[in-house]
């Protein structure tokens, strides 16, 4: 099948839009994209790169390079041994860290802070201007 692709993309595909495709693809990065816009970039663009990454191990360490530096630090302690393990992974963290966005958000909503409520009050120090005291009268 691969041998397939080569002669397909080598007969079909102009050089210049190989090395166009490969070089958007040695650039990719995740950057605003969710972890499922970046995927799929990610698998359109490494169709044109597959003699850059012929193990399974070197698609993974591309596809982690491009990832979120967020991402990419919680990838750091995990041991997955193929792309699809660390694609899976991603793709969970990334939900489980939009979810626990909205309870964040919901529970603040919920309590009824708004927008810089929960900042100390300010006083400034005017000089020359002391409030004057004044005890409380007693009634008899």
């Amino acid at each position: 099948m691969a041998n397939f692709c080569t002669a397909f993309q080598a007969h079909h595909v102009l050089a210049g839009v190989m090395a166009m495709k490969l070089e958007q693809f040695l650039e990719l990065q995740q950057g605003n994209l969710s972890v499922m816009e970046y995927l799929a970039q990610f698998n359109h663009l490494s169709q044109y790169a597959s003699k850059h990454f012929s193990t399974d191990h070197k698609k993974k360490e591309r596809f982690i390079w491009g990832l979120d530096t967020k991402i990419q630090k919680m990838l750091t302690g995990s041991s997955t041994t193929s792309y699809h393990e660390t694609v899976n992974i991603t793709i969970s963290f990334e939900e489980k860290n939009r979810l626990h966005k909205e309870a964040k958000k919901r529970k603040h909503v919920h309590m009824g802070f708004s927008c810089g409520s929960n900042q100390r009050q300010r006083f400034v120090y005017q000089p020359g201007h002391h409030p004057s005291y004044h005890p409380p009268q007693q009634h008899v």
